[in-house]
């Protein structure tokens, strides 16, 4: 039987929520690489540009069991850290150098 993304990603779903009980619903996040094919079912793309944190926020508390999947790229971002935290560019020099 083959299983699609959504099918195995509500399986996953189950057993976090069986075990942990968290107080909202769980977030499961993919990354591809440059270049990599993205299978249809991967997610659509979303109507408007948020920030990472709303696009988070949407995923945990919005829809129930009828969330979409929702495939976010670097353009649909608003806010100027996310790229950098997510990966899809270097940090600025000024981040990059700043003593802890």
């Amino acid at each position: 039987m083959n299983k699609t993304i959504r099918q195995e990603n509500i399986a996953r779903v189950r057993k976090i929520e069986r075990h942990l009980r968290p107080p909202t619903l769980p977030v499961g996040i993919k990354f591809w690489k440059n270049g990599e094919r993205i299978a249809n079912e991967a997610g659509k793309s979303p109507e408007y540009n948020y920030t990472w944190c709303q696009f988070l926020s949407n995923a945990r508390f919005g829809g129930g069991d009828k969330r979409d999947i929702v495939l976010v790229r670097k353009e649909n971002l608003t806010c100027n850290i996310a790229p950098g935290v997510l990966g899809f560019e270097v940090w600025p020099e000024k981040i990059r150098t700043v003593r802890r």
